[in-house]
């Protein structure tokens, strides 16, 4: 788990750097406070119904605003830049560039999960997997609406 909090840290200031490098910082501010708005927004909502807990990071423990929550505005920045990478290719159909997102992030993340174990779900695994595609397309819309 020590490395995991690393990994998204450094994840973080590098996309804060390409971005300020790119002259998109502003862009990647956004995108990073629409993904830990909607993170908090999902996480209050799965607390309260209980559809997962974090295991080291309770929801709204200290902990939880020191690395969950910008792990979840990383989320929402890698989100919004893979979207914008992804329409560079002009062979891929718009349809597909929400599949490779969303396919991509959920095995990162969920592959993740299953070595750190830092957050346990009580919903089936096909609930989680079909979560994932609302998730992805929830962040991008809001950032398209905000931005």
């Amino acid at each position: 788990m020590n490395r995991f909090r690393w990994v998204v840290g450094l994840a973080a200031i590098i996309l804060l750097i390409l971005a300020f490098r790119k002259g998109v910082l502003e862009a990647a501010l956004v995108a990073f406070v629409v993904g830990a708005a909607g993170g908090f927004i999902q996480d209050a909502i799965a607390t309260k119904f209980r559809w997962w807990v974090y295991t080291r990071t309770p929801f709204m423990s200290p902990l939880y605003f020191l690395i969950t929550l910008p792990a979840w505005g990383t989320l929402g920045t890698v989100v919004v830049g893979s979207f914008w990478w992804l329409h560079k290719f002009p062979f891929l159909p718009g349809w597909s560039i929400p599949m490779i997102v969303t396919t991509a992030l959920l095995i990162a993340y969920e592959g993740i999960n299953l070595k750190t174990k830092s957050w346990r779900y009580y919903a089936p695994a096909w609930v989680v997997v079909a979560g994932w595609f609302p998730l992805v397309l929830g962040f991008r819309i809001t950032y398209t609406l905000v931005h």
